[in-house]
C-alpha cells in the first residue's frame, strides 16, 4: 500500500460513517479501533493502517479530543 496515493479524504469519510454511531473512545483503545478498521476496508497490514492514521491525524482528519471529565474521543473531520 503506497500512502502518498490515498485519496486521504476517502479514507476520513469511511471513519466518519464508520464510527458514527459509536465513536472511538479513548487514546489507544479508539486508535487501535480506527487502525483495525482500515486493516478490514484496505486489507492492508496493522503497520501500514497505523501508518495511515499518524498521516490523517498529521493532516488534521483525526483529532482527539481530551476532556477531564469524560474519556478522550477521537473526532474524524472529513473535510
Amino acid at each position: 500500500m503506497d500512502i502518498e496515493r490515498i485519496d486521504l479524504l476517502a479514507v476520513a469519510r469511511y471513519l466518519a460513517s464508520e464510527f458514527r454511531d459509536a465513536p472511538a473512545r479513548g487514546a489507544i483503545v479508539g486508535r487501535t479501533r480506527m487502525r483495525d478498521a482500515l486493516v478490514s476496508r484496505l486489507h492492508s497490514s496493522q503497520l501500514e493502517a497505523e501508518m495511515l492514521v499518524d498521516t490523517l491525524v498529521m493532516h488534521g482528519f483525526l483529532v482527539l479530543r481530551d476532556s477531564p471529565e469524560t474519556e478522550s474521543t477521537w473526532c474524524v473531520r472529513p473535510e
